[in-house]
């Protein structure tokens, strides 16, 4: 599709990455003169009849979204490419049907990028960033959108702020109208349990996602390694957490344990709680763990963390995300 021009404006420069939604491009807006990233979205999806509509409605849910930590959503699209990719959106066109999303071009590094080339991150440094991150999904869980895909590759690092991409798979709260049969959200590796088993998802999702995140930035890997997606979504479902290295702090471990709870109502009630709880942790002040839920037990002095069993992190989409 390079060098196609949707809606008679955006002209697809650069593929970006790809996902479970569709994927993501640099763009040249030739009626503003910026770069964009548009998503153009799997032909599969739109399939489904009505489709298209009803993402077009969730994006303007995603555009009323105002905040300096979420990527901001500037248009949508739908209509029709013929075989040498030329646009219309004429009634009664032939061609293959295309809706696509238009969205800020964050100029960052993905914080993927940041951990292959530094590592393991300390206490202060990760909290420091999760706190970021708390605060735009606040900001979006109040206004009823769920991400549903928060994973390192989404989290846009520019001038040591943090910028939440891709809600390009977000929609408002449990809805499931935006489900196709058979097909689950989100990447397998930060998926929480309830995501991963039925796709039904509430804002808890997203803070189990983050305690992903911060597991592996504390760890410098992920809790779950398996050879295949199915694997690694069967220990996410049933595999207790695996301790975090001994240097962690302990109000730290905790924040991660509870964040990672496998039962939904047993991790923090919303993302300013957990946010107030990182803060604390922060100072060093004792954190609440749901015990029911998991214990956290410090590995012993000098002992690594669990070594992978296989398999690694996903691919990165660079951009505007490729959830």
């Amino acid at each position: 599709m390079r060098g196609t021009t949707l809606g008679d404006r955006y002209r697809l420069d650069e593929w970006l990455g790809g996902g479970s939604m569709g994927d993501v491009w640099l763009a040249e807006d030739e009626v503003l003169g910026r770069r964009v990233a548009v998503k153009v979205l799997k032909p599969a999806l739109l399939d489904e009849p009505g489709f298209a509509e009803r993402f077009h409605e969730e994006a303007r849910v995603m555009a009323r979204l105002r905040h300096p930590g979420i990527v901001g959503v500037h248009d949508f699209g739908s209509g029709r490419l013929d075989g040498g990719h030329s646009w219309t959106t004429a009634w009664g066109s032939t061609g293959r049907p295309i809706a696509y999303l238009v969205m800020e071009l964050i100029d960052g590094e993905p914080l993927s990028d940041v951990l292959k080339r530094r590592g393991r991150l300390d206490a202060p440094e990760a909290l420091g960033l999760a706190l970021q991150v708390l605060e735009a999904l606040t900001a979006a869980h109040e206004a009823g959108v769920v991400h549903r895909d928060i994973k390192p590759d989404n989290l846009m690092v520019r001038d040591e702020r943090v910028v939440i991409a891709d809600f390009g798979i977000a929609r408002p709260g449990c809805d499931t109208r935006l489900t196709v049969p058979g097909m689950v959200l989100g990447t397998a590796a930060y998926q929480a349990p309830e995501q991963a088993s039925t796709g039904a998802v509430s804002a808890a999702a997203d803070l189990y996602a983050l305690g992903v995140v911060l597991y592996e930035c504390l760890s410098g890997q992920l809790p779950y390694h398996g050879e295949t997606a199915l694997e690694v979504i069967l220990k996410h479902l049933t595999t207790p957490v695996p301790p975090l290295p001994a240097d962690v702090p302990a109000p730290v471990r905790a924040l991660v344990a509870r964040a990672m709870a496998k039962d939904p109502g047993e991790r923090w009630p919303d993302a300013a709680t957990m946010a107030a709880a990182a803060r604390a942790a922060l100072d060093g002040h004792p954190v609440e763990v749901v015990e029911a839920t998991v214990t956290v037990s410090p590995a012993s002095p000098g002992e690594p963390a669990a070594a992978p069993a296989g398999g690694g992190a996903p691919g990165r989409a660079a951009g505007g995300g490729g959830g």
